[in-house]
Order: C-alpha cells, then sequence, then structure tokens
C-alpha cells in the first residue's frame, strides 16, 4: 500500500553538517550537498522501510475488517475518518495497530518518522557515508559497476524492516 505523502519528511542532517562531512568550506557546492542529502534520506529510507525524518502521511483503506496494523512507528494519529465522516474521538492505537468498527473507506492520517533529535546515530552516520560519497565523487557512479556499501548497511541493519512506505 502506498502512503499519501501530506507533508514532506523535515530534514534530519542540515546543510552544515553535511559540509562538513564532504570537508567543504564555501558555498559554491551548496547545492550539491542538499541534493545530496535529500538523495542519502531518500536511500536510508528505502533500505528501512521506515520514514526517515518527521512526515505526515494519509493511508486510505478501501476495505475495512475492523482492524490494521500500520506499516510504520506513529508519533501522533492525526485523524480519522469511515465512510467521509470524522472519527471523534481518536480510537487509540495499540501499538502500531488501530481497530474501529467503521465502514470503508476508512483514512487514517498519522504523523511519523524520526527528527534530528530522534534520529539513531548509526542511522546519521550511515546517511553522512552516502552524502560524502555522492558529493566527493559523483563520477564513480556513472559508468563503472557499483557496488554495495557495506558500512552502510551495517550500521543500518538493526533498524530496517522490509515494509515498503
Amino acid at each position: 500500500m502506498n502512503p499519501k505523502i501530506i507533508t514532506k519528511a523535515a530534514a534530519v542532517i542540515d546543510l552544515a553538517r553535511g559540509k562538513l562531512q564532504c570537508k567543504i568550506t564555501g558555498s559554491d557546492r551548496d547545492a550539491d550537498v542538499l541534493d545530496a542529502i535529500e538523495a542519502a534520506r531518500d536511500y536510508a529510507q528505502e533500505y528501512l522501510g521506515q520514514p526517515v525524518g518527521e512526515q505526515v502521511l494519509e493511508f486510505t483503506y478501501y476495505t475495512w475488517c475492523g482492524r490494521v496494523t500500520l506499516p510504520c512507528d506513529v508519533t501522533e494519529l492525526q485523524t480519522v475518518s469511515a465512510a467521509g465522516a470524522p472519527v471523534l474521538p481518536l480510537p487509540a492505537l495499540k501499538d502500531r495497530t488501530l481497530e474501529l468498527v467503521a465502514t470503508a473507506p476508512v483514512v487514517i492520517r498519522i504523523k511519523c518518522g524520526w527528527s534530528a533529535e530522534t534520529l539513531p546515530g548509526t542511522v546519521k552516520a550511515a546517511m553522512l557515508l552516502v552524502i560524502a560519497d555522492l558529493v566527493r565523487n559523483p563520477q564513480a557512479h556513472t559508468d563503472v559497476q557499483l557496488y554495495k556499501n557495506q558500512a552502510f548497511e551495517n550500521m543500518l541493519w538493526a533498524h530496517r524492516e522490509r515494509l515498503s512506505l
């Protein structure tokens, strides 16, 4: 199931930290570093199967059996609607599971993902490896065989969940 992205993921690594990792002091490569930061976040998010950076997602269930387990940890349950009407009060979540007697379609809007403050150090370090690689070695990713970055995979393995977002 593909969620609808309501708000884009917040940055978990800022430009200054990205430039420090790449050993860049001027501002002439800021655009390259910002692109690499976003690419590293997307790459880590895809690898982990969970959101990296706080964001708001909306899930629509066109068939409803009374309960659903959401594909990622929920920071905040924002809204729930059933058959076009809001469900109030909001039902309680137990871990990632929402139980609700309702008629489809059920639309669930959540806030999820790590913030810059809650991002695990291993995930941040893995992202910084990718950022530096993308900025400092862009030609290495064109006409040559790409190999897995084993350090990246080792650092993210403990946080990995193979649920597609």
